[in-house]
Formats: structure tokens, sequence, C-alpha cells
């Protein structure tokens, strides 16, 4: 889970990847969000979306992995990004967005 930033037009991206125990994508989902002006509050409601999903589609026990835990997680970062590029908040079942399988 992971959190993008666009200060100056005041909206944030949020992404979400979960995987099974064996590594598989499971869901993966991009949230565009207004910018309230706190990096710190973006990545935490990028958790908060991540376990909302999980819950929601049923993907538990599970382990969360965010970099404002300063752990590097590139592909969460760039699935964020994509907030910016779909119109509308989306979600993948069992794949990926294609412009991150580079990225797996």
């Amino acid at each position: 889970m992971d959190a993008a930033v666009r200060a100056v037009e005041g909206c944030a991206g949020i992404g979400a990847i979960i995987r099974n125990e064996e590594g598989k994508v499971m869901v993966a989902a991009v949230y565009k969000r207004t910018f309230l002006d706190d990096v710190e509050f973006s990545e935490a409601e990028a958790i908060f979306k991540g376990l909302q999903l999980a819950l929601e589609v049923g993907l538990t026990p599970l382990i969360v992995e965010s970099d404002c835990l300063n752990v590097a997680n590139l592909v969460a970062h760039n699935l964020a990004r994509l907030a910016f590029v779909y119109p509308d908040s989306t979600v993948w079942l069992e794949e990926t967005p294609q412009e991150l399988s580079c990225l797996l």
C-alpha cells in the first residue's frame, strides 16, 4: 500500500496490491483522494483503504507493507501513481494493471 501526492494539484493517489501466501496477486486497486497537505495522512489512508479492500474481498489474515514504515515499495508507489491516469477508482481481481507487469 502506498500513496503518491501531487500537492500543487491538491490530489493524492492511493495504491494497494494484495497477494496470497504464494505471492500471487489477488487484488490490485487505485483510488484518487484529495490531498490534505499531509503526506503521512495520505500514507495512513492508503493503509486503511488496503485493509478495507482486503476485508471486502475476504483476504485475511494479511501482512501490511508500506514505505511509510521505511520499507521501499516501488510497485505500490507506481500503482498509486496510476490513480492519476484512471478516471475513477479501479480494482483488479486476480490480475494487475498492464502498466505494472514489468515490475512484478
